[in-house]
């Protein structure tokens, strides 16, 4: 036996390093034998015994002694049962004793070079104990698992992002930025990264939960370190849509949850999300029944953009001009006040076109709350027509859209006394941009001079039929409306009034020529008869 041992030590002397450790590895099923040798310290032995000694020492009872070989044997097997025997706290809430410890931090670097595997199983089973652990020792015993967890997807998903995110504290920064690169890469996939603790693939309910907790766990990481930017870079884009892909399923994590993120770090994940951010509440109050967001925050905070991207330059002003096209449509009254106030505070830096677009999209808006009022509220319509009037006197061109919407928008606030101030705003307005819209809006008009034409739409119609270049289609039609006041049907005030401002606004000479004066001639004989035929009677 003597001479087999030899020739097998000198074999061995002469193998390559790496074949020296495989050779001397103990196969598990004897390493009973192996343990057993190695505990018989005080026994005299032969010296044809000695060989076979030095092949019971194993690496892990040379370096830290035979009690670390059972705790070597757990952290390798992810053995928690084992580990808690070896640490004799079986059955108990106590924290490891500080030998302990040090001793499982020390096996701990030594199994680093292991394979993966190993290596994982190593950090899951200190992650299951991390309450156990002293406090001085978890940085070196816990940084493990969240170092192991950022090189492994299967260690991030078996340990979970709960249980990380409260390993996260006792990591160095290095650590943490590498786990947050690699949970952003596994949200943003194509197919959402994301499992189970056992490594299948989630339901769509349990992928959106597990990508929400993934979702949560890189704000706190970035929180306290500062993520590579192509990775920061990655999440914004991700926050916005938020989507979640399983196979041919899909979903989305709602804007209230974004909202609830931006509400707690606005100042680090807004300018993640910044440009696009009014995009994506367009689209939200596009829909017919959007999310119940918290729009006093939601309207400071779409403030705030819109005024860095006025401060930037011509070229993100654009970019604004586009939105507040977007949003004055929009069905929501408060974030259509937000676009119509912003527009007028900044239209002076528009080019032609972009005002041109951005009035037009007021004037729908508005022309859209006349058709329905229920379904396209405003919260403070006067302020909104002052707005838009005021414009219309700013600004130096429109489209045919805007003028489309002007004039329809003059027609219905001529039918109300409380909004017929706007109604003439438009009328003179239009008079200057296109006189064709002007003339068939004035005869519409004049139509209604002594039925129900507002005084003050009264006013200016009148003055234009007096002006120099007062059209004789204007003049015919004011006249022929005097045939209303004709007949037994008493005058009521509207019409006298309506007379009277006709008789006092319009010359002289326009009354005494035709087709004026024949129409007031009539009119007093009409009256004179009346009156001959009942005697005593009122005419009002």
């Amino acid at each position: 036996m003597r001479e087999q041992l030899a020739e097998f030590a000198t074999d061995k002397s002469l193998a390559s390093e790496e074949e020296q450790l495989k050779r001397w590895e103990v196969k598990p099923q004897y390493r009973g034998l192996r343990h057993f040798m190695s505990h018989n310290q005080d026994v005299r032995r032969p010296y044809s015994l000695q060989p076979l000694l030095a092949l019971s020492q194993d690496p892990v009872s040379r370096k830290h002694g035979d009690k670390a070989v059972p705790i070597e044997e757990a952290l390798r097997t992810s053995d928690v049962v084992a580990l808690m025997d070896a640490a004799s706290l079986t059955d108990s809430n106590e924290t490891f004793p500080t030998d302990f410890s040090a001793l499982l931090a020390d096996l701990i670097d030594d199994l680093r070079t292991e394979t993966p595997t190993i290596q994982d199983n190593v950090a899951f089973t200190v992650a299951q104990l991390d309450e156990r652990i002293l406090d001085k020792d978890k940085r070196r015993i816990l940084g493990h698992a969240v170092r192991r967890a950022a090189v492994s997807e299967h260690m991030r998903w078996r340990l979970g992002p709960a249980k990380l995110h409260a390993l996260t504290q006792y990591a160095e920064n290095e650590e943490l930025r590498a786990l947050g690169r690699a949970l952003i890469d596994d949200i943003t996939a194509d197919a959402t990264n994301v499992r189970l603790p056992s490594r299948e693939v989630p339901s769509l309910r349990e992928g959106r939960e597990l990508t929400q907790d993934a979702a949560d766990l890189v704000v706190t990481l970035m929180q306290h370190v500062e993520l590579p930017a192509q990775s920061q870079s990655a999440f914004g884009q991700w926050l916005l849509n938020r989507t979640i892909k399983f196979g041919r399923h899909s979903d989305q994590l709602p804007l209230s949850w974004l909202e609830d993120k931006l509400a707690d770090h606005e100042g680090m994940l807004l300018p993640l999300i910044r440009d696009d951010y009014p995009r994506i509440i367009v689209n939200e109050y596009k829909k017919e029944q959007p999310e119940d967001l918290g729009l006093s925050i939601l309207i400071n905070r779409l403030n705030a953009v819109f005024t860095l991207f006025f401060e930037q330059g011509t070229q993100t002003r654009a970019k604004l001009w586009e939105y507040l096209k977007d949003f004055a449509a929009l069905r929501q009254p408060r974030l259509v006040t937000l676009a119509f106030s912003t527009f007028a505070k900044w239209h002076g830096d528009t080019d032609v076109d972009a005002a041109h677009s951005v009035f037009t999209a007021m004037g729908a808006r508005l022309v859209l709350h006349e058709e329905d009022v229920e379904a396209w509220p405003l919260d403070d319509e006067q302020a909104l027509r002052d707005i838009f009037t005021d414009l219309t006197e700013s600004l130096v061109s429109f489209d045919d859209d805007g003028i489309e919407h002007m004039v329809q928008l003059a027609k219905e606030w001529s039918k109300s006394t409380e909004r017929a101030y706007s109604a003439s705003k438009l009328y003179t307005v239009l008079g200057e941009v296109d006189s064709a819209e002007w003339t068939a809006l004035s005869q519409d008009w004049a139509k209604r001079l002594f039925t129900d034409l507002p005084a003050t739409c009264q006013q200016v119609l009148l003055l234009a039929a007096n002006s120099k270049n007062a059209s004789d289609e204007l003049h015919t039609t004011l006249a022929s409306t005097i045939a209303l006041l004709r007949g037994p049907t008493p005058l009521d005030d509207h019409k006298i009034e309506a007379l009277s401002r006709l008789l006092t606004t319009l010359d002289k000479s326009s009354l005494e020529a035709s087709p004026f004066a024949e129409q007031l001639e009539q009119f007093v004989e009409d009256t004179a008869n009346l009156v001959t035929q009942n005697p005593g009677d009122h005419l009002v």
